[in-house]
């Protein structure tokens, strides 16, 4: 069995370009998925469900509906300030600020700098597929 270290190392290596194909791919995210859950305590599984899914779907949504994802893509989609977010949309620094931390505590955005988030291929896709989008619960815009 790989040390610990080792493990962590090899896992932060993956990235959607680590295999020859999709049903590679689709392997690995169903063996990490076996593994997270043989690793996760009862607690852990109840916090993710109850606390960190439906608070993620929320601010998702809401950052979706207030445009945050669409404009940053429009505005080339590099590093920026929740400042630079909320003066890019017209709302509230402090509520985007709060918003993107939520996202990036679950790696959806990555921080770069204090208060300083790049997008994901995840925001991108969502400010490019409104399908997309519309399954964190904008299906009532059709």
């Amino acid at each position: 069995m790989p040390s610990e270290n080792n493990l962590i190392e090899a896992l932060q290596c993956l990235d959607d370009k680590s295999f020859n194909n999709e049903a590679g791919r689709l392997r690995a995210v169903e063996a990490l998925t076996l593994a997270v859950s043989k690793i996760q305590r009862p607690w852990d599984i109840v916090w993710q469900h109850c606390w960190v899914n439906p608070a993620t779907t929320a601010c998702t949504k809401t950052l979706i509906d207030a445009g945050v994802f669409a404009k940053w893509v429009e505005a080339g989609g590099g590093d920026k300030t929740c400042a630079e977010l909320a003066e890019l949309t017209k709302t509230d620094p402090v509520l985007i600020r709060r918003l993107i931390r939520q996202i990036s505590g679950q790696n959806l955005v990555i921080e770069t700098a204090e208060d300083t988030y790049k997008p994901t291929p995840w925001v991108k896709a969502l400010a490019a597929d409104q399908a997309l989008a519309n399954v964190y619960g904008g299906l009532y815009h059709f």
